[in-house]
């Protein structure tokens, strides 16, 4: 009666192990199925796709390895477009200016080119007059007809403190309603 007892409880045992085991083997082997479908699809160009195994395991480093590695070819390709896209602007913006000796008509291609290539609702482009450090504007896109837009002195609104910082500033963000452009 000892000696079955023994061998009742070893085989209990053994099988409640094989069974954990096998539960053990289906679930790597789903984790495993999952990280495939994900590098297949980061192998066909979607780097927006991410494993969410965060388990602390081989198999959880693996997919945190993945994940880097489509966050970081996702920034790369991102990179790339925008240098191709910015490319193919200055190659164009050179042949619009190719040729080009009246500066109105000059100021004014360049503004309508950059603001129609850049998806801009509105452009204008000025020239410092260095004996009076005024700008004078001499080409605009979309930009309503006010003779105060006409010449600008350094420091003065948006347009004039670029010029005078010899920086640009970036306006963004800007929740509609809230913001007025005046000089």
């Amino acid at each position: 009666v000892f000696f079955y007892r023994r061998v009742y409880n070893d085989y209990r045992e053994r099988a409640a192990l094989y069974s954990a085991l096998q539960q053990k083997d289906a679930e790597i082997g789903r984790r495993i199925d999952i990280i495939g479908e994900i590098a297949d699809k980061i192998s066909e160009g979607n780097y927006q796709v991410r494993v969410s195994d965060e388990q602390k395991d081989s198999l959880g480093e693996l997919a945190f390895s993945l994940n880097k590695m489509a966050a970081n070819l996702e920034r790369s390709f991102n990179l790339l477009s925008d240098n191709e896209w910015h490319q193919a602007g200055i190659a164009r913006l050179s042949e619009i200016m190719v040729g080009e000796t009246d500066i109105k008509n000059l100021a004014s291609n360049v503004i309508h080119f950059i603001t129609e290539y850049s998806h801009s609702r509105i452009g204008a482009s000025y020239i410092m007059d260095a004996s009076s450090r005024a700008l004078h504007l001499q080409g605009s896109y979309a930009l309503a007809p006010d003779s105060r837009r006409q010449k600008v002195a350094e420091g003065d609104g948006i347009v004039g403190q670029v010029a005078l910082d010899g920086r640009r500033i970036v306006i963004k963000d800007i929740p509609p309603g809230e913001w007025v452009v005046s000089f």
